[in-house]
């Protein structure tokens, strides 16, 4: 998925859960920032050095260990299973466990990061996070992810057919689910009742659906069709609360929170630097990484105990 949904739909998804309007924007810039995190950056504070998280690359030059890490803990979670374990599938008792796990610690950031993982085991269904050969129909010839089908899996409005099943995929239908999903989790941690949840899984449904409109075979003015539905989003979510969306920039966080000094070349701290967007994310994302790979090792171990 692309901003489109996790930032503009999971704003909507998050505010119509009961997420403040200040909480909800955290909560999906955290989600695309997931996706916008591909620089490693060394910070000179005062008595240390501070070093981020990578949680996107499109460098596939890094060691293999390194890409695997990034792609499945933060874009292809496996289903886990005593079969393809490693392929993406929505909404699994592994992405439920990591997810649930994550929302439980009422962090915004590790909410959002959470988020974006969870919300692509919809987009990202049936592909693994290593270079395999599973994921091209190319016979023997490794691929990560979905990098064969480029952005197909990951746009609103697209039909595109997976050529291993000769399968038309409707991405409108997967990305509703994981919306309604998205919200269901969202509800229950806010601690909604079942009339509560049934009636907005309802409103957000007749929210998206006519946004989204009719999925098409990608076709070369799909951009100008993203503009107009990111106005509806808008428009949806300021009539949720009276809040407009805050424009998100990938920038914004480290702007505020690091500079690069030219004298000293390197990477310096401002003076909100640890209260700062930018440090919050880094922190969160260190954290759900331990966390996912906490998990999936511990199905790894019951995989093996059992096998």
């Amino acid at each position: 998925m692309d901003a489109e949904f996790h930032y503009h739909v999971n704003a909507i998804v998050s505010r119509l859960a009961g997420f403040s309007a200040q909480e909800s924007c955290i909560i999906a810039s955290s989600s695309q920032f997931v996706d916008d995190n591909c620089k490693s950056i060394a910070v000179q504070l005062e008595d240390r050095i501070y070093r981020n998280i990578i949680t996107q690359t499109l460098n596939l030059n890094l060691p293999d260990k390194e890409l695997d890490d990034i792609y499945t803990t933060f874009h292809f979670q496996p289903q886990g299973g005593y079969e393809n374990f490693w392929v993406t599938k929505p909404n699994t008792p592994i992405a439920r466990s990591i997810f649930a796990r994550a929302l439980a610690t009422n962090n915004l950031y590790m909410i959002g990061i959470a988020s974006h993982v969870f919300a692509d085991t919809y987009a990202h269904q049936d592909f693994i996070g290593h270079n395999h050969p599973y994921n091209t129909p190319i016979s023997n010839i490794p691929s990560y992810g979905h990098i064969y089908y480029l952005e197909l899996p990951d746009l609103v409005a697209v039909k595109w057919i997976d050529i291993r099943t000769n399968k038309t995929i409707n991405n409108n239908l997967r990305f509703l689910d994981a919306a309604c999903d998205l919200l269901e989790f969202y509800t229950r941690l806010l601690k909604n009742s079942e009339k509560e949840i049934k009636e907005k899984k309802s409103k957000l449904i007749s929210i998206l659906k006519p946004i989204f409109g009719r999925a098409k075979i990608y076709i070369p003015d799909f951009k100008l069709s993203m503009k107009e539905r990111i106005k509806q989003y808008k428009k949806a979510y300021q009539e949720l609360g009276g809040d407009a969306m805050p424009e998100y920039g990938p920038q914004k966080w480290q702007r505020r929170a690091i500079y690069y000094s030219g004298i000293e070349k390197s990477w310096r701290a401002t003076h909100n630097f640890e209260n700062s967007h930018w440090h919050n994310f880094q922190e969160q994302a260190k954290r759900y990484k331990s966390l996912a790979m906490s998990v999936i090792n511990e199905n790894i171990a019951k995989y093996k105990r059992i096998t």
